[in-house]
């Protein structure tokens, strides 16, 4: 079901996500070439990153150790 809002004044529609009567503005990152929606990056259609620099480690990072 969409939570869209409409825009008083100008009649246009935003996205929006309703969580316990709160509405979140719905902001989705999308990839493409310029005028091109390839469509919502999940785990389905992953956002593309290139490591130009292979310096992208996989080790996890948990806060609890910047404290120490």
């Amino acid at each position: 079901m969409a939570d869209n809002t409409i825009l008083p004044g100008t009649g246009e529609v935003y996205a929006a996500d309703d969580i316990s009567s709160v509405k979140y503005q719905r902001v989705k990152l999308i990839h493409g070439a310029d005028g091109v929606n390839d469509g919502d990056a999940s785990t389905a259609n992953p956002f593309p990153v290139a490591d130009i620099a292979n310096r992208i480690s996989t080790t996890s990072f948990n806060s609890r150790d910047a404290a120490t």
